[in-house]
């Protein structure tokens, strides 16, 4: 039997900040630009060569951490006018 993990639910503090830092770290990856070619799409280049990439898996997951951080936007984003464009890009990226 597999018992609920709680540290991704309820209100988010610090226990819920590490265990998503934790998750996310690691999943970007750099590849090649032979790689990049076979995958017929763009990315941003690290220095020192090489492009940024990851699993899918990781966006999403990085998406739902940014959901969260908008429904919870009095703790992360504390005195943020609901009326300026910072609050309109966050909306945006999380819906």
């Amino acid at each position: 039997m597999i018992t609920n993990d709680t540290r991704f639910t309820g209100y988010p503090g610090p226990e819920w900040e590490n265990s998503m830092h934790r998750l996310l770290t690691g999943t970007l990856i750099r590849i090649s630009d032979d790689e990049l070619k076979l995958l017929n799409t763009e990315s941003i280049p690290f220095e020192g060569g090489g492009y940024a990439a990851g699993l899918g898996v990781a966006h999403n997951l990085h998406c739902i951490k940014q959901i969260k951080k908008f429904l919870y936007g009095e703790h992360f984003y504390a005195g943020l006018d609901p009326n300026g464009e910072e609050y309109k890009y966050l909306q945006e990226h999380a819906g």
